[in-house]
């Protein structure tokens, strides 16, 4: 893995990813003057009321006061290769410790700026060499320095320790220090980091865990608390989903953090990630199968094909579908794989190319695709080479209409199958053959639609004249119950039960002759919408149980009192 320089020492590429350092960039300039020499450098910003005929100009050398009339042309650049400028300037010079500042302060606004990385490279390259008969010296001072800095790290002078970590850096460490280096300095903003947590500094220790991630990525303890900071903040999925795509890298057999990634792409509405992981799961085990994840797998390839259907990528909505089909065979119709096919070959078709529109007007015919061919045919028509073609597959659809028709005429219905043949003869105009026996088949379904309703309505009349028997003879029983003429009380049961049999009668047979007739629930003169709520009230006060009256039936009937009003006259 590529090394940058960010900062603190050497950090993998891929912690410079997760590092948003907010810094706006700023001006620096190439001026070349009248007599061709070129200057590289920075102009500094004057305040207002300032020389206005000369410009101040940042070089290796300091700041130069040039006077306007002096520059031919001025190359507007970035600050940061201003600053690269000036340390290339240090380093022609030899003076390479200033040239690493500058490039260190081109890299501070530019963190993956490579020029300025390449620049640090090789300055620390010339100072080793100057430095080789004294490196036993920087050696121990970097030691030193990382003693003293975890002392002050322990004691929670981070600021001390972050500086005494730069100036390690500074002594060009060995590779071997380099690595112990961003391990410390990884330590060191994790502890600053929990001591801003500490004082509730959510803001401040999310920064001090991105330097901390920055300098060690494989720091698991910094990636834990970096999630768990992160996790439920909705505003930071991108970030989390960042650092989980990082480790998976490195662990693609991890089946939890892979899990993880896919329900956060799942809830970020990411169809075709989330979709990606979970099948990834699917396939590498058996124990996702019947679980939600199966669940939601079908979910989104079910939404990605059709999503790939709406834009006409055929071949993927195809894809999708058949991945589908092998999770869930159920929610797959066969049906859709032919239409997509049947599109794929129809979007590849030249406009002129009327063999290749017949063959798939038949492809679509034998489909079952009934719309695509009969369109295709009647587009075929136009053709005089297709013409006569074209019109046989129409007329197979005429005769394939036709038949249906005669088939619900056939069931009995009648005004279904007369409405069928209209349509049939309204069209296929051109099917001539059809159209005679659709014209006739329209005169018997009409002719058996006029004797089925009358016949339906004698039924009715008929049901409706039981109905009306049965009420009478419900009603005859009903009033039993509560005559005062009774002679023995066993009646009094068998009067309610009599009742209760002839109310559903009558009910029944009310109901049959509506459904026979339904006219008569909105003819004014029917009794029967009247009659059904009438035997409906009456039979649910019958199935509340017996009325309440008065009864002695501890004593003999000859002992039983009866309360008769008396005259007071």
């Amino acid at each position: 893995m590529k090394m940058k320089r960010c900062g603190l020492g050497w950090v993998p590429a891929i912690a410079s990813m997760l590092l948003a350092v907010g810094v706006s960039p700023a001006r620096a300039d190439v001026i070349t003057f009248n007599d061709g020499k070129v200057y590289k450098g920075l102009i500094a910003e004057e305040a207002p009321g300032g020389d206005s005929e000369t410009i101040s100009f940042i070089t290796d050398t300091g700041k130069l006061r040039i006077p306007k009339t002096r520059i031919q042309q001025v190359k507007n650049e970035s600050k940061a290769q201003g600053y690269i400028h000036i340390g290339n300037a240090f380093v022609a010079k030899q003076s390479f410790g200033e040239a690493i500042k500058a490039y260190q302060q081109a890299l501070d606004l530019e963190p993956a700026n490579q020029a300025a990385q390449q620049g640090i490279n090789n300055a620390q390259s010339k100072i080793g060499e100057e430095q080789q008969l004294n490196r036993k010296e920087a050696v121990d001072k970097i030691e030193a320095l990382g003693v003293q800095a975890r002392q002050l790290i322990g004691k929670g002078d981070f600021t001390g320790a972050e500086k005494l970590l730069k100036d390690a850096n500074q002594l060009v460490p060995s590779a071997e220090q380099r690595t112990r280096l961003a391990k410390l300095i990884s330590n060191l903003y994790l502890a600053w980091a929990e001591e801003r947590q500490d004082k509730l500094d959510a803001i401040g220790a999310e920064e001090k865990l991105r330097l901390s991630l920055a300098a060690d990525p494989n720091n698991e303890q910094v990636i834990d608390k970096m999630l768990k900071l992160w996790e439920k903040d909705p505003q930071k999925r991108k970030q989390t989903v960042n650092i989980y795509e990082t480790i998976l890298e490195r662990h693609p057999e991890d089946k939890e953090l892979r899990k993880k990634l896919g329900d956060l792409y799942y809830e970020m509405g990411q169809t075709e990630d989330a979709a990606h992981h979970y099948l990834e799961l699917y396939r590498l085990s058996d124990e996702f199968k019947g679980t939600e994840l199966e669940t939601r797998l079908a979910e989104l390839l079910d939404k990605l094909q059709l999503q790939c259907a709406r834009q006409k990528e055929w071949d993927k909505a195809i894809h999708y579908l058949q991945i589908l089909a092998a999770i869930n065979p159920t929610q797959v119709s066969p049906i859709d794989t032919i239409f997509y096919q049947y599109n794929k070959h129809l979007q590849a078709l030249k406009p002129d190319d009327i063999d290749g529109k017949m063959q798939l007007a038949l492809y679509a015919e034998q489909n079952s695709l009934d719309e695509e061919a009969l369109n295709l045919y009647h587009q075929l028509l136009k053709n005089d080479r297709t013409q006569k073609l074209a019109q046989e597959g129409i007329d197979r659809y005429a005769l394939k209409a036709l038949t249906y028709a005669l088939r619900q005429f056939q069931d009995g219905l009648y005004g279904q199958a007369g409405a069928l043949a209209e349509q049939v003869r309204t069209d296929f105009p051109n099917s001539t053959a059809v159209q005679e026996k659709a014209a006739e088949l329209v005169g018997k379904a009409n002719a058996e639609e006029v004797k089925d309703r009358r016949q339906k309505r004698e039924l009715a009349q008929n049901a409706v004249k039981h109905g009306d028997d049965y009420y009478s003879q419900a009603q005859f029983y009903f009033n039993n119950i509560f005559s005062t003429e009774r002679r023995d009380l066993p009646q009094l049961g068998s009067s309610r039960d009599m009742a209760k049999t002839y109310f559903q009668y009558a009910i029944h047979s009310y109901q049959e002759a509506l459904q026979l007739d339904p006219s008569l629930q909105n003819d004014p003169t029917s009794p029967i919408p009247v009659r059904l709520k009438e035997c409906s009230s009456l039979l649910q006060r019958l199935n509340q149980g017996a009325p309440s009256m008065p009864r002695d039936f501890g004593a003999p009937i000859a002992m039983r009192t009866v309360n008769i009003p008396t005259n007071t006259n």
